[in-house]
């Protein structure tokens, strides 16, 4: 992964905490389309934030 200027190398273990952060922000962004298209109930931001 590039970073400006600089390489940045992660471990494995790191690689895997980033890709299941971004999953759950995937999946959390998905659940905020469905809230807007009414497909699931409103959650708050808090209800959210738990979630991470």
């Amino acid at each position: 992964m590039s970073v400006g200027r600089e390489e940045l190398t992660l471990s494995p273990k790191q690689q895997r905490q980033v890709n299941e952060f971004a999953e759950s922000l995937r999946r959390s962004w998905e659940q905020v389309k469905q809230m807007e298209s009414g497909a699931i109930p409103a959650k708050s931001a808090m209800d959210f934030i738990n979630e991470l």
